[in-house]
């Protein structure tokens, strides 16, 4: 049960920093934004932060359970949208290109 609601929070910070557009790693020394953002939230949830502190724990925060998740995510929006796409009799896609 606790490993659950701390994968859930490690996923609705993955959310977050991917809606606003923000790379989750980065060559900072302390990790990039995905680690700030954790440490942040581990201030006001104690339960948060005892489990980022054991070692074993943070194989969940690695560069390639970070990538998988994300990749899932897509996933899920793709097939919500091709299953919204197929329930419909018209649709259209609208495509903006920006300039450089």
């Amino acid at each position: 049960m606790v490993l659950r609601k701390m994968l859930l929070k490690l996923l609705s910070s993955m959310r977050y920093l991917a809606w606003q557009g923000l790379p989750l790693g980065g060559h900072a020394p302390d990790g990039g934004n995905f680690h700030l953002l954790v440490s942040l939230r581990s201030d006001d949830n104690s339960d948060l932060q005892k489990w980022i502190s054991r070692s074993q724990k943070k194989a969940y925060m690695s560069h390639e359970i970070q990538n998988e998740c994300l990749q899932l995510m897509a996933h899920h929006v793709l097939c919500t949208l091709l299953t919204k796409i197929r329930n419909v009799q018209y649709y259209s896609i609208i495509l903006c290109i920006a300039e450089s």
